[in-house]
């Protein structure tokens, strides 16, 4: 069974899934402006379907557009259509108006599958009549230390793109509560977002880095943060967290407290939840550091048995897909 994977973007998600179920990874990727990016990378998508001629098209939403793509062309170039939807793929409340809302749930309709990470968001596929399947973020393989270095006695990183589902002027206001041995190191570009001026000693910005120094600084920070409004999303950064056995400061969810249900303090968007957070999970960091191993054996099994289950579901659907009289 042929399988592609097509992404316009680069995640680390696609490729730990793709390698997982044998599917050859398409990251097509271009920096033209809008309609001429979605133009070429139409075109490419396109041509390399009709080549290649695979039984299985799996296509990452975000791109709505490439989703639209796969979707509509999965009958005249007969191939089974599989979407892997992120929180923004189900939800695109960035929208100014409803009709990127309407077209995600006709996606969701018509497409043959919708991979999604949790079962809230399962949920929400099959009310808008779609088929769902959960499979969330394999672990990633941790890279070795590199030598960077964060300095401290406490020290925590917390993961942030400051986007706005991150509360992350809650999180500065918290570190000013924080005694001198803390520190809090931030991920991300900054720049236009956070007045430095303001900021208390104990927060570090350490700006965008390399693929290389953050998982130094992963391998160096005692405990990871990563906070998000959305109530339904499972962060990269616990994730990343877990494949270095760290402890984690994590938003206080329902999916958050099933799916990392060990080694973790679970806050609330607020900074005096954060700040309370953090004293408490340095209180017992190593019981938590202990119970992050055991959490990461665990995840890695049912991942990989979950794995083995959208295997066969694409063996099936594409066997309909085959048959004389599918369609």
């Amino acid at each position: 069974m042929t399988k592609i994977w097509f992404t316009w973007e680069k995640q680390r998600r696609n490729s730990g899934i793709a390698a997982a179920i044998g599917a050859r990874l398409c990251e097509l990727i271009s920096d033209r402006s809008r309609l001429l990016r979605y133009l070429f990378l139409g075109r490419e998508t396109l041509s390399l379907i009709k080549s290649l001629k695979p039984q299985v098209v799996v296509a990452q939403n975000p791109s709505i557009v490439l989703a639209t793509l796969a979707v509509g062309f999965r009958r005249p170039m007969g191939y089974t259509a599989v979407i892997d939807a992120h929180n923004s793929g189900i939800f695109p409340s960035d929208s100014k108006t409803s009709l990127l809302r309407r077209l995600s749930i006709l996606l969701q309709r018509h497409a043959d599958l919708t991979i999604v990470t949790n079962r809230y968001l399962a949920r929400h596929v099959e009310d808008n009549g779609g088929r769902a399947f959960v499979l969330p973020d394999r672990l990633p393989k941790a890279q070795p230390p590199n030598g960077f270095k964060l300095r401290g006695d406490k020290k925590v990183l917390f993961i942030c793109t400051f986007s706005s589902d991150e509360p992350f002027e809650e999180v500065f206001t918290a570190a000013g509560g924080l005694d001198e041995s803390y520190t809090i190191f931030v991920t991300g570009k900054y720049q236009g977002k956070v007045d430095r001026e303001k900021l208390s000693q104990r927060v570090v910005l350490l700006g965008y880095l390399s693929e290389e120094d953050y998982w130094g600084a992963l391998h160096s920070a005692d405990v990871v943060m990563d906070l998000t409004t959305r109530e339904d999303c499972l962060v990269c950064g616990a994730y990343e967290g877990i494949s270095v056995a760290k402890p984690l400061v994590l938003s206080d969810t329902r999916i958050n407290r099933e799916y990392f249900d060990k080694g973790c303090v679970y806050v609330a968007p607020a900074s005096e939840s954060i700040r309370e957070g953090v004293v408490a999970i340095f209180e017992n960091v190593d019981r938590q550091r202990d119970e992050i191993l055991r959490l990461k054996g665990a995840l890695e099994r049912e991942w990989d048995a979950r794995c083995q289950e959208l295997l066969r579901e694409l063996e099936s659907l594409a066997s309909k897909e085959r048959s004389p009289v599918a369609g």
